[in-house]
């Protein structure tokens, strides 16, 4: 989403627009990442943050399941 041109607070509100549904995922790997299920069915909201809790992306993802989430092909 930083790639987007936006006014400030317009992030803000996309964020507010998109919502909250019933799937959040709170992932700790070299820094922590949220996944979160926004009120529209297969769209996702995914925040990764560094090691100082600062946003480093943040991605809106249109699909079943997004892949941070998925088993490696190796432990299945």
């Amino acid at each position: 989403m930083r790639g987007i041109p936006m006014a400030p607070g317009e992030e803000d509100q996309l964020i507010e627009t998109l919502g909250e549904g019933e799937i959040r995922a709170d992932l700790s790997l070299t820094g922590r990442s949220v996944v979160l299920e926004t009120r529209f069915p297969a769209v996702w909201l995914v925040t990764h943050y560094n090691t100082d809790d600062t946003i480093i992306g943040r991605f809106i993802e249109v699909c079943e399941m997004p892949a941070i989430l998925k088993s490696q092909a190796e432990d299945t």
